[in-house]
């Protein structure tokens, strides 16, 4: 049974999520809302309305009463039932909106204290995020965070997202500490040719949604031989006009030539490129895939780029742990980033 303290919590986390539902739904937005959400737009110049307001209603999704009640049963007892004292530094990525938000609520929900290292490129939303969190429980959540400087320092354990280039380095400077160190990862969808057109819908979600900058983002597809293109490339077609962002299109414009000059056959899909290749990464604007015979021949490919692979999207009889099209961007409590239990992680903190 958890203690008071972690139910306390809990329940003022569902109030945020509550809360955050209801300013994404009213006819007008809220000063603060809207102010935030101006100042992420200059923060980052990836960032666009639709897609900040995506990530805040994904947000609000994770924290329904329901899957928070889900998740708490599904954690240690020791992180339910145990105060922490502990300080956890957390080093937050930008590249979608509020992307650190899971990492700062589980270490918030344990108890612990969070110290925040924002990045410059998407600090005003986590902060609107915390202070709404504040304002509906000040005497809960009074100086269970703080905003780091550098050097980090005074901290028992740390939490990094960051680039898979840098990954290796962190987890070696931060070796002394308990810590979590990600990297990148891209997500892959498994079709059979049998996706009905919301499926594609759905999953064509999944590939442009922040202009598929996301670890969640599908930027990898595993086909049967002969796949018939057209239903996904009319589901991408109504997307075409992020090649109106002159980033997002100037990566486009980039690839294809560079596809061109090097005669490598692609498909072009909305504001996609399709190209056949074995690397899970995809760039900008470009989206890999690959073909198969046989469930054994995927079976071994998701095998061997585990590492590579944040979830894999699809309706697939034979493939298990499976995201439906359309819902990679709504990860619940239990999805953690990387499969890395971060509430056993935290449990195991003094």
């Amino acid at each position: 049974m958890a203690n008071k303290g972690f139910t306390a919590r809990l329940e003022s986390f569902a109030k945020l999520g509550k809360d955050l539902d209801e300013l994404l739904q009213a006819t007008h937005e809220e000063n603060t809302l809207a102010e935030a959400i101006a100042q992420a737009l200059e923060q980052n110049p990836w960032f666009e309305k639709r897609w900040i307001r995506q990530a805040l209603h994904a947000i609000a999704y994770f924290l329904k009463e329901e899957h928070l009640e889900k998740w708490s049963h599904l954690t240690p007892a020791t992180y339910r039932n145990k105060e922490r004292h502990s300080t956890v530094a957390l080093v937050l990525p930008g590249n979608i909106p509020a992307v650190g938000f899971a990492d700062i609520f589980y270490v918030l929900m344990s108890g612990c204290k969070a110290l925040l290292k924002f990045s410059a490129q998407d600090r005003a939303l986590p902060q609107f995020l915390l202070q709404r969190l504040l304002k509906l429980n000040p005497a809960l959540w009074e100086d269970s965070f703080l905003e780091a400087d550098l050097p980090l320092k005074n901290f028992d354990a740390i939490l990094i997202t960051g680039s898979s280039a840098t990954a290796t380095h962190l987890d070696y400077y931060f070796r002394k500490y308990p810590r979590i160190v990600r990297g990148h990862r891209q997500s892959v969808a498994v079709l059979t040719g049998q996706e009905s057109e919301t499926d594609l819908e759905g999953l064509a979600l999944d590939i442009v949604c922040y202009f598929g900058r996301g670890c969640r983002n599908v930027a990898y597809l595993l086909v049967p031989e002969g796949y018939e293109w057209s239903g996904l490339q009319r589901a991408l077609e109504p997307y075409s006009e992020l090649l109106n962002h002159h980033r997002y299109g100037n990566n486009y414009d980039y690839r294809k030539a560079v596809l061109h000059l090097s005669r490598i056959p692609f498909i072009e899909a909305g504001p996609c490129l399709l190209v056949r290749s074995e690397k899970v990464h995809a760039p900008v604007s470009m989206v890999h895939y690959m073909t198969y015979r046989t469930s054994k021949e995927v079976q071994s490919f998701l095998e061997a780029n585990r590492q590579a692979i944040q979830v894999v999207v699809g309706r697939v009889p034979w493939l298990s742990g499976t995201v439906a099209p359309g819902r990679a961007q709504y990860p619940l409590p239990w999805d953690y980033a990387d499969g890395v239990d971060v509430a056993a992680f935290l449990a195991s903190l003094n």
